[in-house]
């Protein structure tokens, strides 16, 4: 069965923060290379430490609660969340990190949906 995205859900500490129409996803693992004394002209890897990071893609809708929802955004630059990933609509199947939230970007086009993105870095295990 091929899984579709649906309730693509970024909360922060807690709080939705993106109900994004898309988001990516990274996991990555440090290659460090090694040598064999049978064959030391070839490069040999293993793996080193991993990293996540973790960029979203929503509309950007007006604040109930205040009318700076562009400037409420922007303060989250900078601040350190509690990420929970959930990307298929199962309540059972997310994941959980802590992140760095390290840009926001705001596209706003005359006449169009405004467009945000927040971009995450994460610090220590993505589970």
């Amino acid at each position: 069965m091929i899984l579709q995205g649906k309730n693509l859900i970024i909360s922060a500490n807690g709080s939705v923060i993106a109900a994004a129409k898309s988001c990516t996803l990274n996991v990555d693992c440090e290659k460090i290379k090694v040598s064999s004394p049978t064959d030391g002209q070839w490069e040999h890897i293993i793996a080193g430490m991993k990293s996540w990071s973790l960029s979203t893609s929503h509309l950007v809708k007006a604040d109930t609660t205040s009318d700076t929802p562009i400037r409420n955004a922007v303060a989250r630059v900078g601040q350190t969340y509690t990420i929970r990933v959930q990307v298929n609509g199962l309540s059972s199947d997310y994941l959980t990190g802590s992140a760095l939230c390290h840009a926001f970007q705001v596209t706003a086009t005359k006449g169009n949906l405004m467009q945000g993105s927040f971009k995450f870095t994460g610090s220590g295990p993505l589970t």
